[in-house]
């Protein structure tokens, strides 16, 4: 029978409970006691070596991802520029056969010159915290109402 990560610690702490002289404090039986240590420690070991399978898997994922993302990237650029080399070539002419059908359309965008004035109505503005500023600011001793640095513990697995 495996037992779970949780249930080795509840088998552990009763185990404690049981193997304990009430009167002296003596443990009894360091066998149960140790056998189960020994079972928490292996699952953790398994657990841990699942996660960096896990980890694995994911990075090799990010790597194809990001090489079909390229692939992707580059297609869609190369369809660009071979749509301007036709556009260029038939220069606004409607042609068209069973399958296909090269037309125009008119469109509009705004142009925008570096020395351009854009009034306030027109921009966008995202406003994000530092982060990393705000945090070496707590370090130094300031305060911020609503903020604090928070003290966490990250499992790292090697």
């Amino acid at each position: 029978m495996s037992l779970s990560l949780y249930k080795i610690n509840e088998e552990i702490e009763k185990a404690i409970e049981m193997s304990v002289d009430k009167e002296t404090g003596e443990i009894k039986d360091f066998a149960i006691l140790e056998s189960l240590e020994m079972q928490r420690t292996e699952k953790a070991l398994n657990i841990a070596k699942y996660i960096k399978t896990l980890l694995a898997e994911s990075e090799a994922i990010k790597r194809v991802e990001q090489g079909l993302r390229d692939r992707r990237q580059a297609m869609e650029n190369k369809a660009e520029r071979i749509k301007g080399y036709l556009s260029s070539c038939v220069q606004g002419e409607k042609i068209q056969d069973a399958e296909i059908v090269i037309s125009w359309r008119k469109s509009q965008s705004v142009n925008i010159t570096e020395t351009a004035e854009i009034p306030e109505q027109f921009k966008r503005i995202e406003i994000k915290p530092d982060k990393a500023g705000l945090k070496q600011a707590l370090k130094d001793g300031i305060v911020f109402e609503g903020i604090t640095l928070e003290e966490k513990e990250s499992i790292q697995i090697k």
